[in-house]
């Protein structure tokens, strides 16, 4: 078990599945109920990029494809219908949904796929309401049918891809390049926000109301209404060695 920030390889994401949290590692997989005493989970050979869970099965995405655990993240097996790289996943109530960089996959047990061609999207990150899909990249699509079918929603001008959408408290948010949009229902959206500098890669909302975006070069910037933006400040860790 690992407790506190004792972490030693690059951070790929934080995976917050409301109950636990999971951190995705270039090395390992993290573990948290409460954010402060972790433990490794160890899914296989390769680098998880993504987790969701179902009632009953737990799915992981990464560079080697997918894996499933049945047994409350004991053992993991492998799918071996999809072995080529997924990049995100979310449970839409009834499916799990998946994505590659140019396609959609969909099982409803996390065991057995179907693929879904989109057309080459370039697609990064996916999130559902449980009622309407969204998978953002090159541009933005939706789905109200489960992933079965997709469309495009209406959408403002904007430069650049997205990287990240999350659903936070009756809203899709999506970042990207400089950018941040919101939906309320995933079909309509608002450009809220243009950084003047910078790519920023996620965005999250703290327990105190506060939004946090990162991006490279150890850009983050807090908002308390997507609107208002400023520059956070951080102190670097700096090592002084053994005493």
């Amino acid at each position: 078990n690992m407790v506190g920030s004792n972490v030693t390889s690059d951070t790929e994401a934080i995976i917050n599945l409301g109950d636990e949290i999971f951190i995705t590692k270039s090395a390992s997989t993290l573990n948290s109920l409460d954010a402060k005493t972790w433990k490794t989970v160890d899914t296989g050979t390769g680098e998880d990029f993504s987790i969701a869970k179902s009632p009953s099965t737990y799915v992981a995405v990464g560079s080697y494809g997918m894996r499933y655990s049945t047994d409350n993240k004991l053992t993991w097996l492998s799918s071996t219908t999809l072995t080529t790289t997924n990049l995100a996943i979310t449970w839409t109530g009834t499916s799990f949904i998946a994505t590659g960089a140019t396609s959609i996959r969909r099982s409803v047990g996390g065991t057995t796929w179907t693929t879904i061609s989109t057309g080459g999207l370039g697609i990064k990150s996916i999130a559902s309401n449980q009622s309407t899909v969204v998978i953002v990249g090159t541009n933005i699509r939706y789905s109200l049918d489960d992933g079965l079918t997709w469309n495009t929603p209406v959408t403002p001008i904007y430069s650049g891809g997205l990287l990240k959408v999350h659903y936070i408290e009756n809203m899709f948010i999506a970042t990207g390049s400089n950018n941040i949009l919101t939906s309320v229902d995933g079909i309509t959206w608002t450009l809220v926000y243009t950084f003047l500098t910078g790519t920023y890669n996620d965005i999250i909302k703290t327990t105190g109301g506060v939004f946090v975006a990162v991006g490279y070069s150890a850009k983050i910037s807090t908002s308390p209404d997507l609107i208002n933006w400023s520059n956070a400040t951080y102190i670097p860790i700096v090592s002084t060695g053994s005493a």
